[in-house]
């Protein structure tokens, strides 16, 4: 199966042909190829808080933080469709089960962003469309497996205790938004009862990737990046990066300026991937 650099970049597949560095580096982390020319990347260094290298597997569970308009939720939507095809299915799942990708955010909208992409771009792909099981409804996509099992792409609400996500084997879970979702000590519906309602139905070869946009400097998504970032494992990945490193064509020096000049504090969270200060947030 492709690599999700290579889901990522190849027109064949979706097509980001311009995608920076930072962008492919981050790929190769979250299916765990070999870094190569890439580990001695100075963008890398500072989004991973330390100096990369090779973890030789999949982290189990990633999280990215960056600046906005740097092709995340397309990153994800590669990531979606690539664990349709590599995750292992066990003798255990019975013909009559579908295991679920699941594409969560603070509210259906949001997660539509990259549910939106993956529609897009797999029907747009010959090599993509192949894949296709019947026609996609409004939040919903399901491929077929070489070994002819059907896998479902769904858009799956926030809920309280994460019974949206329980029902089904999982092959994977987005959380978009990571840092405005909030804490189990401030809602019935939050993202530490979700991600722990999840865990254990990730089947082997899935993965747990939380990402958005640094926002206050409190709750799930800042409480990990003070505990691990700078500290990658096999468990768990955490990065930053400033939108200039993830997307230098988009973020050219006068993109930059205008963003700081007009909005201060939208510079810091939007592009310089900072947490707000208390007063900002």
């Amino acid at each position: 199966t492709a690599s999700l650099e290579t889901y990522l970049t190849d027109r064949d597949y979706f097509g980001l042909t311009s995608a920076s560095p930072l962008q492919r580096a981050i790929c190769r982390i979250i299916d765990g190829s070999p870094l190569a020319e890439l580990a001695k990347l100075p963008e890398l260094t500072t989004a991973l808080g330390c100096e990369p290298v090779d973890l030789g597997v999949a982290p189990f569970e990633v999280m990215l933080l960056s600046g906005i308009r740097t092709a995340k939720s397309l990153m994800m939507a590669a990531a979606a469709v690539r664990w349709t095809q590599v995750v292992k299915i066990p003798h255990y799942v019975g013909p009559g089960e579908v295991p679920r990708v699941s594409i969560v955010s603070t509210t259906k909208e949001n997660a539509d962003v990259i549910f939106g992409h993956i529609v897009g771009n797999v029907l747009n792909s010959p090599r993509l469309k192949e894949l296709v099981v019947g026609a996609p409804t409004v939040d919903s996509l399901t491929t077929r497996r070489p070994s002819g099992t059907p896998i479902e792409i769904c858009v799956a609400a926030g809920s309280r205790a994460g019974s949206t996500l329980i029902a089904r084997w999982s092959c994977g879970v987005v959380f978009d938004e990571f840092p405005r979702m909030v804490g189990e000590s401030e809602s019935v519906i939050n993202w530490e009862d979700q991600r722990r309602a999840i865990f254990g139905r990730i089947l082997k070869g899935g993965q747990l990737v939380s990402i958005g946009s640094p926002w206050a400097p409190f709750g799930p998504a800042h409480e990990h990046f003070l505990q691990y970032h700078g500290k990658p494992t096999k468990a768990l990945v955490f990065l930053k990066a400033p939108a200039w490193d993830m997307n230098p064509v988009h973020w050219t020096r006068e993109e930059i300026d205008r963003v700081r000049l007009n909005n201060p504090s939208a510079y810091v969270t939007d592009v310089c991937a900072d947490f707000a200060t208390p007063e900002e947030s």
